[in-house]
């Protein structure tokens, strides 16, 4: 049976709020036939008034991702009806509808209000209304300068969390478009609550409040639709009033504080001010809470404290049952593990209290922080006379991405592995992908994310998620196109921009290319590509990059003094390697959009790149001046090197992980790379023998430490059970987790031949001492998953390539082969079952 299985608009299924002029398109395919592909398609769009806005007739293609609107101006507030209808070349036919509606497409009209009440407590905003005729449709467009939670007659407007989220303020800042039709009666009160979010709350190790503004205010404009055909719209304006809350302060890194007794004062009057940035609707997917975990245990520590542990290391809020007495204070703290005694643990917090307070109202209620989240596993209970595990449960809160690949093993230690990795995902993509959700800092670290990015698109579709995080990286470059360390930019120009963190500029909007083969965002991202090669060029005369300030290979094991982080790898010639990445990626980007001169000249750059690496790094006779692992690592996987001195830096290589007993030295910057290159050179063996290695330093050591998340640094608990210098250990550090794409793309052997996996590789790894495997990926086109089973010196796959696509499949015991869509089975003789 042919049927459309998946049809979305800009990656959504039912987008409220686009203000894309000319969104594009997608669609996946399923059949039970093997060797289906497309023929044809047509799209018809047409408005909520009926009428055609686009026909493409019927086009002769095998196209289904990414067709861009082509038909007449959208409307704005407007509901449109899109539907496709697609056929194959067996002769069957499949169709499929999705609805979306279009935003503001404008800045909102509305005033940014804000309270004249001094500082107390946090601003309330009201306004108060009647609607006198039945009403068909009701949106509210909102967005604040602050976080804000909306209310309309008391109901919570939506299930987002900390909107609008995080941007380049002075910029960018987004608005959320909300559903209210049901909300609304015949007499109203649409209220809003903002805290100091990241506008204007501590951010920072420094606590700096006021980063980007030093007063809180709220925008939105309510657009009703009676059934009449009349509609009504009410905005921000003097005709707003404000009052404190009952929640006394909110802060991302100490937490809120709630007062349940609280009187609501008198109104007083609302002020106008001015906000100069670029307005847009909603890019990435919103914070949500995606899971409600609930407490696994209630215990009493040696110190006397009684703690409650959810099992799993988290990003979130607790939410929780109490009946207390009226006045009394209740106070929950937040920890992400146990010292060695058994006690909580907040060393590694810094400076961030990470603690709600509550004073209750001595009824029975539930309640739960508004403005606020928290990193933990663990939370500490005071003044509750009594504690009952089931009144507690833990709300986890990220960026509801849509999940993309599944991935578990026979070995239980790599599947736990697998899910460190995802949770570490989760609960640092929170609005920007940042380095650590529980401590002083939480900040979108470009070098981070940029090691990371391959392995987050397997777990989740990161499209949406990079692109709104990327407008602000180029909004944040600088005039001469240097990268901010962190995004959004709150360090300013403490440091020089260096390698590997900046290149985020360019590796993340190119891999997006190659996973999702989404040619628009390497449009819209190639001047900010571009600024940072000629950023990269103008500091570096004769093709070297040896200036400035650089990370070198942050974390690295290989060097003996642990108070410098940098590592031992010469740091310009890792700047000079990620300079050749980042001029060669250019001008590969540059080909795809058609810019010949600059594909050119950049590819031109890339080769006196090279040629200058190895004339400063590497001798006559092929050695490398700096023979770490990461060095090793950079030269030969960026192929940075001529074919004759390829085996004696790959010796140098496998004689170093040799020395040091077969474990890695690396850090942030070597360590993605590290396992992809041992494969991809013939010792396959020994990268899953780093990844199967169960102690000090390994993936597997923490896990089994009990680890639930991936560690900042490999040695975070040692093995006596005491801690790391606590200022640099956080427990839930997505960087270290890039090994996931070697999991995937080389173990599993799922590959792209083609950008968006149009055509497929399988190429699994079948390792000794793992029986099985299962891993899934849903890709542009569908579901492509590779299963194998080994028994008694035989292996048995099970393939499954989605309709439209081609997939060179490499099978070990099995001939090579190209084959179409389908499921196949295939039975081969193994050695590694022997």
């Amino acid at each position: 049976m042919f049927t459309l299985c998946d049809f979305t608009v800009e990656y959504n299924k039912n987008l409220l709020g686009l203000d894309e002029r000319k969104p594009r398109f997608s669609w996946t395919l399923c059949s039970d036939k093997q060797n289906v592909r497309q023929t044809a398609y047509c799209i018809t769009v047409r408005d909520e008034h009926n009428a055609m806005v686009w026909d493409s007739g019927e086009t002769e293609s095998d196209n289904s991702v990414h067709i861009e609107y082509d038909g007449a101006p959208l409307s704005a507030c407007t509901r449109y009806n899109a539907t496709v209808t697609v056929r194959d070349n067996k002769r069957e036919s499949a169709q499929a509808e999705l609805t979306f509606e279009t935003g503001l497409m404008r800045k909102p009209s509305g005033e940014f209000i804000t309270h004249t009440f001094g500082e107390r407590n946090v601003p309330k905003f009201v306004r108060s209304f009647e609607c006198k005729k039945k009403i068909q449709r009701a949106r509210l467009y909102a967005t604040a300068l602050g976080v804000y939670e909306a209310r309309i007659n008391g109901m919570r407007v939506g299930d987002i969390y900390d909107a609008p989220g995080w941007t380049s303020y002075e910029k960018r800042l987004q608005y959320q478009t909300y559903d209210v039709t049901e909300l609304l009666g015949d007499n109203n009160e649409l209220a809003a609550t903002v805290g100091e979010g990241w506008y204007k709350g501590a951010l920072t190790w420094d606590k700096r409040t006021c980063v980007f503004g030093d007063t809180v205010a709220f925008c939105a404009e309510l657009h009703i639709t009676y059934s009449d055909g009349t509609r009504e719209i009410i905005k921000t304006d003097k005709e707003w009033n404000c009052r404190p809350s009952h929640i006394l302060s909110s802060s991302l890194y100490d937490g809120d504080e709630t007062d349940t007794t609280f009187e609501t004062p008198a109104f007083y009057p609302v002020k106008i001010i001015s906000y100069d940035g670029n307005i847009i609707s909603q890019i990435n997917e919103p914070v949500r809470v995606t899971e409600s975990l609930p407490a696994k245990e209630c215990f009493v520590t040696p110190k006397g404290e009684t703690v409650i542990d959810f099992g799993q290391n988290l990003t979130g809020i607790v939410r929780f049952r109490v009946h207390g007495k009226r006045g009394q204070q209740v106070r929950i703290a937040h920890a992400e593990t146990l010292d060695s005694d058994g006690n909580f643990y907040t060393a590694n917090l810094r400076k961030a209290k990470c603690e709600d307070t509550y004073i209750l109202n001595g009824n029975e209620q539930i309640l739960q922080p508004v403005f606020t989240f928290h990193g933990f596993r663990f939370i500490r209970l005071y003044g509750f006379e009594s504690v009952d595990i089931a009144d507690f449960e833990a709300l986890v809160l990220h960026s509801d991405m849509q999940k993309s690949g599944v991935f578990s093993f026979s070995d239980s230690r790599i599947t736990q592995l697998q899910s460190n990795i995802v949770w570490s995902q989760r609960d640092n993509f929170f609005d920007i992908p940042s380095d650590c959700p529980q401590r002083d800092e939480r900040l979108g670290w470009t070098g981070d994310a940029q090691v990371f990015c391959r392995t987050a698109s397997f777990n989740y579709n990161v499209v949406p998620f990079f692109e709104k995080w990327l407008g602000d990286l180029a909004a944040d470059q600088t005039a001469d196109g240097g990268v901010a360390h962190v995004v959004p930019n709150v360090l300013g120009d403490y440091l020089t921009p260096s390698s590997c963190w900046g290149d985020a500029a360019t590796v993340i909007p190119w891999t997006l290319y190659c996973v999702y083969g989404d040619e628009r965002i390497l449009a819209r991202q190639y001047e900010s590509m571009k600024a940072w090669v000629e950023y990269m060029r103008s500091r570096s005369p004769h093709d070297l990059w040896q200036s400035g300030f650089q990370y070198g290979d942050w974390l690295a094991l290989d060097k003996e003094e642990f108070s410098d982080r940098t590592g031992a790898t010469d740091k310009y010639l890792i700047a000079t390697a990620f300079y050749a990445l980042s001029a060669d990626i250019l001008s590969k980007a540059a080909k795809v959009l058609n810019k010949s001169e600059d594909a050119e000249f950049y590819a031109r750059l890339h080769a006196r790149i090279v040629k200058a690496f190895c004339k400063e790094y590497v001798t006559d006779t092929g050695r490398l001046v700096s023979e770490t692992q990461t060095a090793c690592v950079l030269a030969l996987h960026f192929d940075l090197l001529p074919k004759k001195f390829r085996p004696r830096v790959l010796q140098t290589l496998i004689d170093n992980i040799r020395d040091h007993g077969y474990h890695l030295t690396t850090g942030f910057v070597g360590t993605p790379y590290l396992c992809h290159t041992l494969s991809e050179c013939g010792y396959g063996d020994i990268a899953v023998r780093l990844l199967k290695s169960d102690d000090y330093p390994s993936w597997l050591y923490a896990v089994d430490k009990g680890a639930t998340t991936i560690w900042e640094r490999w040695n975070g608990i040692y093995p006596d059970g005491t801690f790391f210098e606590p200022s640099m250990s956080s427990f839930n550090h997505y960087a270290y987790g890039s090994i996931g794409d070697w999991m995937y793309r080389k173990w599993a052997g799922i590959d792209c031949l083609q950008p968006g996996y149009k055509k497929i590789s399988i190429k699994p790894y079948l390792v000794e001492g793992v029986d099985s495997i299962s891993c899934a990926f849903d890709c542009m086109y569908g579901k492509i998953s590779v299963a194998y089973r080994i028994e008694n010196g035989c292996v048995r796959y099970r393939v499954e390539i989605p309709v439209n696509t081609t997939a060179v499949l490499e099978l070990p015991g099995c001939d090579k082969t190209t084959v179409g869509s389908g499921v196949y089975e295939f039975d081969g003789k193994t050695e590694a079952s022997k």
